[in-house]
């Protein structure tokens, strides 16, 4: 049994790479062959790791032949093919690995799982090979030499060699191995330490490799806006928002005499010119700078994507010749694997127009610039048509090469006919001279010579009808399965074909984007005179055409061209008459919106409904009578982590009507999570490394949507008249980067509940009266006391200052360690904080002298003695009165 791991996979490489090195040196004498057949010998090598393993582990088996291939360069020329590895068993049996596949270093590293106890053996076996220039590497020939001469090494004969034989042993008990770390529970930035293998599944990037529509770039891919590798914000906390120009505010009311009505806004970009079309890598976030309305931008800057803060900005107007302006079209992670080089770099591209003057047609110009400085690297001239919406369309190559796909004329019999082409940066920017084996590019490289494979499109139908032109875009004529790699172009006859309608029927056309192979050509069936396109992306081998009149989908077979499901009609708002190319893949579901705030998913499998929802009735505060979805293209909506996000808008410019929302719903039920003030400005919402970014029309801000960090703080004091209580009190505050409308810094603004997020937000940062019911978040409490025991107090919550406070009451002396925790929220990350206290048991009352008890004598004998005496004092008294009356 044999597979690849990630963990195993990571240990190999490693290994692979000290073989390259060693390769590497001994490269000088693999180029001694310079006449074709000339036989050279090979030495086969395995490395069995570990050597002693736990049943039911794996055990890495290391291969390699002493020489790379010598015409080997990234991903291009020949590669040692057919290895195999025979593996005996402890009970004798033998078992044969393989084929395998050397990389471009000479290498290749497989597993094994061992089903049985006892001794095994291995030993790997090379047959030979002659050098083609693209042995096992079909289409990806190696590049011409300077001057255009070929690779000296093609026709090389290579020797066959078996390796030594390895031994390991399979016992009972398992080998440890490091343990994976986990996805982050708290706050993290980038690098992220290459030993984090799973933090991949978080950290995606988002390249812009398709345009929102009149813009060069934005998207995440020709597909659709889905990125499957990031967490995604699950509240509307606002990490930071700044101008579009970091300090130079232009948006919202224009004022005074301008008056104060829906209309009267700074100009925000809308449809035809975009003002923020970002790329996003290693945390970085890339934008072109279009302060006004004016044709030239100027130039494009860095921020860091975590706090806002600018990284560097450069202004290439004018850098080349009078005139000339870099436009950003991409980003690209380019991973290059030679003996001498393994790794990505990242990069940015523009696209630069033909001098001014040159005549219509002229050819442009792609500039390559360095991402984390946007220094100037090198050229490509020579570029047929341009880029953008209706024009040439971008993808990725499996080694982060960037590929670009158009449409160019051939003249074949004397008559133009339509072909297809795909280019790649990194067979046209290559080091040529496989002797150096690095990327270290600058000049100027020729188009052409990254041209991959061109195909002719076929100009009539079966029945021998002529076919309109083909057109490639992503706004309703072609579709990208990107699953199995196929491009179904669409003929002018449907939407948008000069501005009209189909007559009934359009034809599609299937290539195979590997190779240029056709696949089919199919007329797909049309309700005459209604306007009906196919959307860009598929999944699982379906895609959908969507015919706005009837407000329906029907979905198709993307190897076949056959219909699979529907029709599916989707919405009930009539304002969906007015939906577009709205909708793309993700899960497996077909995500769509229109232009009646309605947000509908599909089963891509079925065409079945899954949910429904919408923006609901807004009475007379919009002009539609609800709030409406952007619909010109697929830009203004995005899928990641589990969450579907979608704003407000409409096309061209005001009214700029209150109460326009980015609106984010679970993307499995369709249920609401939040949404926050937005009105939508032809502009992407990408999201990546768990943020999300939009630009705001109504103030012309870009926001930046995330979980924040937060600071907790504890304090102790006595409890006024009560010498036996402490009262425990602190605060939790945001500590995002962030500046308010208020002038004052986010930092040390109460932390508050995601339930009260959206109006304190909105309260924050958009000029909105601060919330009268503002919640705080909770607080636990805990103590490890004088004996070293550790004791939960309990949970309380902050108010809307952010303070909490709780009483406590020790039991025993000494001193205290209490700790208040704050576990973070969808908006924030947790923080804590710690105190110490000494506490001493309070002193006893003392107590009142108590009189002694009383005898009976004095009970009982001296009471009645006094009252004889008093008797016979009132006697004699009245004795002698008696005798002094008398005569």
């Amino acid at each position: 049994m044999q597979k690849i791991g990630n963990k195993t996979l990571a240990i190999a490489i490693s290994a692979l790479l000290v073989l390259s090195m060693a390769a590497a040196i001994a490269l000088p004498q693999t180029h001694a062959a310079q006449f074709p057949g000339t036989k050279i010998p090979t030495w086969a090598y395995l490395q069995v790791v570990p050597d002693k393993i736990g049943i039911g582990q794996n055990v890495l088996l290391v291969m390699w032949i002493d020489k790379p291939p010598p015409t080997a360069s990234g991903i291009f020329g020949d590669r040692w093919v057919n290895m195999t590895i025979q593996i005996t068993k402890p009970d004798g049996s033998k078992e044969t690995l393989g084929p395998f596949q050397s990389d471009d270093a000479g290498g290749y590293t497989a597993t094994y799982t061992p089903s049985a106890l006892g001794t095994y053996t291995a030993q790997m076996f090379f047959p030979g090979e002659t050098l083609t220039g693209s042995q096992g590497n079909a289409g990806f020939p190696t590049p011409l030499g300077a001057g255009g001469v070929p690779n000296a090494n093609i026709g090389d004969v290579y020797d066959a060699s078996s390796s030594s034989v390895e031994t390991f042993i399979v016992g009972n008990e398992a080998i440890a191995m490091i343990p994976e770390n986990p996805l982050p529970a708290d706050y993290w930035q980038n690098p992220v330490e290459a030993f984090n293998h799973y933090w991949s599944t978080i950290s995606g990037n988002w390249l812009g490799l398709a345009p929102v529509e009149f813009g060069n770039t934005g998207c995440y891919n020709f597909g659709g806006n889905f990125n499957p590798y990031t967490e995604a914000p699950l509240s509307s906390h606002i990490v930071w928002a700044q101008s579009l120009v970091p300090g130079a505010p232009a948006g919202g009311q224009l004022g005074g005499e301008f008056g104060g009505n829906a209309e009267s806004n700074f100009y925000s970009g809308f449809q035809y010119q975009p003002k923020f079309c970002p790329i996003i890598m290693n945390g970085m976030l890339f934008y072109n700078l279009k302060p006004n309305y004016n044709s030239l931008d100027q130039g494009f800057t860095c921020l860091d994507l975590r706090t806002g803060q600018t990284i560097w900005t450069k202004n290439y107007n004018n850098y080349f010749y009078n005139g000339s302006q870099d436009i950003l079209l991409c980003g690209q992670i380019y991973v290059y694997k030679t003996m001498n080089t393994y790794g990505g770099q990242a990069y940015l591209w523009a696209s630069r127009a033909a001098p001014p003057g040159s005549p219509f047609g002229t050819p442009t110009y792609l500039d390559c610039f360095e991402a984390t400085t946007g220094n100037y690297l090198f050229t490509v001239s020579g570029v047929p048509g341009s880029f953008g919406s209706f024009g040439n369309q971008n993808f990725q190559g499996k080694d982060g090469s960037l590929l670009v796909l158009y449409l160019n004329s051939s003249v074949v019999g004397g008559k133009s006919r339509q072909s297809l082409s795909l280019w790649n940066s990194s067979h046209c920017v290559n080091p040529g001279d496989s002797q150096f084996f690095n990327f270290q590019q600058n000049g100027n490289y020729q188009w052409q010579t990254g041209v991959m494979w061109s195909t002719l499109l076929p100009n009539q139908t079966s029945t021998g009808d002529a076919i309109p032109n083909w057109i490639l875009d992503n706004t309703g004529h072609a579709c990208w399965d990107q699953d199995n790699n196929i491009m179904i172009l669409g003929a002018g006859t449907g939407m948008y074909s000069s501005y009209g309608w189909n007559p009934g029927w359009v034809e599609h056309v299937a290539i195979d984007m590997n190779n240029g192979n056709q696949l089919w050509l199919k007329n797909f069936t049309q309700t005459p005179f209604a306007a009906s396109m196919i959307l860009p992306g598929a999944s699982n081998g379906t895609c959908v055409e969507y015919t706005k009149e009837s407000f329906s989908f029907i979905g198709y077979n993307t190897k076949t061209g056959d219909k699979v499901w529907g029709p599916t009609v989707a919405f009930s708002n009539p304002l969906a008459y007015y939906d577009q190319t709205s909708g793309f893949f993700a899960y497996g579901k077909l995500y769509t919106w229109s232009f009646g705030g309605e947000v509908v998913c599909i089963d891509a499998a079925t065409g079945a409904k899954v949910w429904n929802w919408s923006t609901g009735d807004t009475g007379l505060n919009t002009p539609y009578g609800v709030n409406p979805l952007w619909i010109i293209g697929d830009y203004e909506a995005t899928v990641a982590g589990g969450v579907f996000y979608v704003e407000t808008g409409h096309d061209y410019g005001p009214p700029l009507f209150s109460g326009a929302k980015i609106y984010a719903l679970n993307a499995t039920t369709g249920e609401p999570i939040w949404d926050i003030l937005n009105f939508a400005s032809g502009s992407s919402l990408p999201v990546a490394y768990g943020y999300m970014t939009s630009f705001n029309a109504y103030d012309n801000q870009i926001y930046c949507y995330g979980k924040g960090k937060t600071q907790t703080t504890v304090d102790t004091a006595p409890v006024f008249n009560n010498n036996g209580q402490i009262q425990i009190k602190g605060t939790v505050t945001d500590q995002s980067p962030g500046n308010t409308c208020l002038g004052i810094p986010v930092a040390g603004t109460p932390a508050v509940s995601d339930d009260s997020m959206t109006p304190w937000m909105e309260y924050l940062y958009m000029q909105m009266p601060k919330p009268t019911n503002t919640t705080g978040v909770p607080v636990t409490l805990s103590y490890v006391d004088p004996n070293g025991n550790y004791y939960v107090i309990g949970t309380t919550m902050t108010d809307a200052n952010g303070q909490y406070s709780y009483t406590f009451t020790p039991d025993v002396p000494g001193t205290y360690t209490i700790t208040a925790t704050f576990a973070g929220t969808n908006s924030y990350f947790t923080s804590s904080a710690q105190t110490q206290v000494a506490f001493e048991m309070p002193p006893s009352a003392t107590a009142s002298p108590t009189p002694p008890p009383q005898s009976m004598a004095d009970l009982y004998i001296l009471p009645g003695i006094i009252a004889i005496i008093l008797t016979i004092i009132v006697v004699g008294a009245v004795i002698v009165l008696a005798q002094r009356k008398r005569p």
